[in-house]
Formats: C-alpha cells, sequence, structure tokens
C-alpha cells in the first residue's frame, strides 16, 4: 500500500499547479479507496469466522439433542414413558445452560465493554467515594485501564484465576463481587425448581381419582 507524503514547509512565493495538486488528490482518493476495502475484506472475514462457529455450535446441539432423545425413549422403554420422558427435560435444561454460558462467555470476550459498563452501573457510588481497587480478568486488564484511566483514585489489578465476566472492587465501604456466570448459575437453579414443581403438580393430578 503506497502511502503519501505531503511537505508542510514553506515554498515561498512559489505557486503550485493546479495539476499537481489534481493529482495528490486523486493519489489521496485512491488510498482512502484501498484503506476502505482492506478493512472491508477483514470485516468479511471476521464474520465468516464467526459464522462457521455458530453452525458448527449449533450443529453439536442438535446431535446432542438427538442423543437426548434416544436416551429418554430407552429409559422410557425399561423404566415407562414418564419416567425416561422427565429424565429427557431435564437433559435439555442442561444442554440449554451449558450453550448460553458458551455463548456469555465469547460475548464477554468479544465485547469487553459490556462487563466495563456494567462495572460503571453497579459501582459508581462506591468507585466515586474514594480509592478502590478493581480486580478483573487477565484478558480485561488493558481495556479496563483504558475505560477507567481518567480515575486516578481506581487501581486495576489483574486476576489470571477469574473467568471472563468476573470482577471484585475493593473500597473504603467494603468488598463486591461480580460475575455473570453466577447469574447463569441462578438461572439454572431457578429453572431447576420450576421444572421439579411442574412435575409434582403433573404427579398430584395423576393420583387425584376421577369422580364417577
Amino acid at each position: 500500500m503506497q502511502r503519501i507524503q505531503v511537505s508542510l514547509e514553506p515554498i515561498g512565493d512559489a505557486c503550485v499547479p493546479i495539476s499537481q495538486i489534481k493529482s495528490l488528490l486523486r493519489e489521496a482518493k485512491r488510498y482512502r479507496r484501498s484503506i476502505f476495502l482492506s478493512v472491508r475484506k477483514r470485516g468479511a472475514r471476521y464474520l465468516g469466522a464467526m459464522r462457521v462457529r455458530a453452525i458448527q455450535r449449533l450443529s453439536q446441539a442438535q446431535l446432542e439433542v438427538e442423543q437426548i432423545r434416544a436416551r429418554a425413549s430407552e429409559q422410557g422403554r425399561s423404566e415407562g414413558y414418564r419416567i425416561g420422558l422427565e429424565s429427557g427435560k431435564s437433559d435439555c435444561l442442561e444442554l440449554v445452560l451449558r450453550i448460553a454460558r458458551e455463548v456469555v462467555g465469547e460475548e464477554l470476550s468479544l465485547r469487553p465493554e459490556v462487563i466495563l459498563k456494567r462495572i460503571e452501573r453497579d459501582f459508581r457510588s462506591q468507585m466515586e467515594s474514594g480509592a478502590c481497587e478493581l480486580i478483573v480478568p487477565l484478558t480485561l486488564e488493558a481495556r479496563a485501564n483504558e475505560y477507567f484511566g481518567k480515575r486516578t483514585h481506581v487501581k486495576i489489578t489483574p486476576e489470571e484465576k477469574f473467568v471472563p465476566g468476573e470482577v471484585r472492587l475493593e473500597s473504603r465501604s467494603g468488598a463486591f463481587s461480580l460475575c455473570f456466570d453466577e447469574y447463569l448459575n441462578c438461572i439454572g437453579t431457578s429453572l431447576r425448581g420450576e421444572l421439579a414443581r411442574v412435575h409434582h403438580v403433573e404427579e398430584s393430578v395423576r393420583r387425584v381419582p376421577l369422580e364417577e
């Protein structure tokens, strides 16, 4: 890629020919277009790679769902259809939660500004109250320093054991944690409880004798 160098030194009373100016403008347009094409090609390659990974993940999930159905069917034959169906529901729930963790983890890795904005929103009062230490994953250290760089009272400390989306703030008012993985665990616990509740209701309905 050719670079254009334009001298900024004064040229006295000499006049620059119009043809030379037009030539420089044409060269600048070609240079700008070459940059645009280069960026667009890199973006296309990146989106293509993301699409391939998404298709692979979907294919793997479909395969696992088929395996779950097969296991449920086999259990249904040996232990009764109802037991096999309940086991299949539980396995499908665990599969959905695992895929959710993968998607959230990849999203946080590709878009670290998501967690940085969440930190600023949730810990605003603690960070504004005085000196504090923000402990982040090692992969988030550079972006956190850039994001909170103007706040000299905020010390950024990397922690290699932290997973994407996990942070801890230590301030005068105490220590506070934020972990997206814990949110998913809470969602999973809630869904498992709801599944058990529905199963209990279904069992109760089955045991109620029909009125003659």
